[in-house]
């Protein structure tokens, strides 16, 4: 039984990779069989002829097919990689076999890794890292034997019925604002998470608060997240006394925000809000200790990975669609990465009108196999 003054920490392993010198990356590499046989290769400027290689293993053969996209830096084995949406040529560590794990549980199990799916850990390596057989079931397995990603993921539930998409066209056209709780009240004196999210971008925002009266869910909306990122052009929220009391329409009113609401008892309304709840609840519990009252201390750790985290139905990440750049995070090796930049902003606004039409593409896609589905469904059901 754990007493009031006593605080339970999950480990934190984002200090294993940020305390690794040069050196040591180089190094690392120069102990790895495979790795170092190819910074042999490197040394020479022709790559090894077939007869030479096809002996080796598999890994072997696949650098070996990667020639022109491998560079040697400072002593260090890079891959290139480019970024289709902003066409920037990154430069992935070639992670040696001894420290995958590691990077797992750093992009992962960490707190800025918040146990997300495996496509968002797949998405987060690609930035960073690569080695041979990485995008196999390699990082797959891995997340499916997540202790605590298994104890808390469960199968998604189906609904039925007809839906209707609402199609937004830009960042902060439409948001929407939900109460996630009650739940166990912290030592800070917090019961509830306020949940906002913007529907073009998918950014969110979470805030502990102690209580959910309208003046609360105001104040918290309008100094910390409008004050912040601007007026929405429409807020959509479910029918809580707190988003429909005269203070909160007033509000409303006053900053020209246009107010909408779901039907009655019909959450479906708001299911991007009400998913991302879900997400939130899910990384919670993977980091939360047994007495439950320091969660509001990892919600903006948590909520970072989530808006750090490549988003499925856009294929970018939130933070790249609302801000137009990635935020630096301390999951990388302090060596250069970036050594060719394209077409950087010139004009920041036309390049953003330029990244937001192919994320329409997949975001439209996911639209079309919601209604097939939704479709499908009521059909059997009929």
């Amino acid at each position: 039984m754990l007493d009031e003054n006593e605080i339970e920490e999950t480990p934190i392993v984002t200090n294993w990779f940020n305390n690794k010198t040069p050196d040591e990356f180089k190094q690392a590499q120069l102990d790895d069989p495979i790795i170092s046989q190819i910074l042999t290769w490197k040394k020479s400027p022709e790559k090894p002829k077939w007869p030479e290689i096809s002996h080796l293993s598999q890994h072997h053969k696949t650098y070996w097919s990667q020639w022109e996209r491998l560079t040697v830096v400072e002593g260090i084995l890079y891959r290139k990689w480019e970024n289709t949406t902003t066409n920037d040529i990154n430069l992935q560590y070639v992670l040696p076999c001894a420290d995958r794990n590691r990077v797992l549980l750093l992009l992962h199990n960490d707190q800025l890794g918040g146990h997300l799916g495996f496509k968002r850990t797949i998405a987060r390596i690609r930035h960073r890292f690569y080695w041979a057989g990485y995008n196999t079931s390699f990082v797959e397995r891995w997340c499916k034997r997540c202790t605590e990603c298994q104890k808390r993921n469960q199968p998604s539930h189906h609904t039925r019925g007809q839906m209707k998409s609402y199609i937004v066209g830009e960042p902060m056209e439409r948001v929407s604002l939900d109460i996630l709780g009650p739940v166990t009240r912290t030592y800070k004196g917090n019961k509830y998470v306020i949940v906002v999210t913007d529907y073009f971008t998918r950014y969110a925002e979470a805030y502990g608060v102690p209580d959910i009266e309208a003046q609360t869910v105001a104040d918290k909306l309008l100094e910390e997240f409008i004050c912040r990122y601007g007026l929405p052009v429409q807020i959509h929220t479910d029918q809580g006394s707190q988003f429909t009391s005269d203070l909160f329409i007033q509000m409303c009113k006053k900053l020209n925000i246009d107010k909408t609401r779901n039907s009655p008892f019909h959450p479906q309304s708001s299911g991007l809000v009400e998913r991302l709840n879900r997400t939130i609840e899910d990384m919670i519990s993977k980091f939360v200790p047994k007495h439950q009252k320091d969660w509001d201390q990892y919600l903006p750790y948590l909520m970072m990975a989530y808006r750090s985290s490549v988003h499925e139905t856009l294929g970018e990440t939130p933070c790249f669609m609302m801000m137009g750049r990635e935020v630096r995070l301390p999951e990388g090796p302090k060596v250069k990465f970036k050594v060719v930049h394209v077409n950087r902003l010139k004009p920041f606004q036309g390049n953003m009108k330029r990244w937001y039409q192919p994320v329409g593409e997949p975001a439209q896609n996911t639209r079309f196999q919601v209604r097939n589905k939704l479709d499908r469904e009521q059909t059997d059901h009929d």
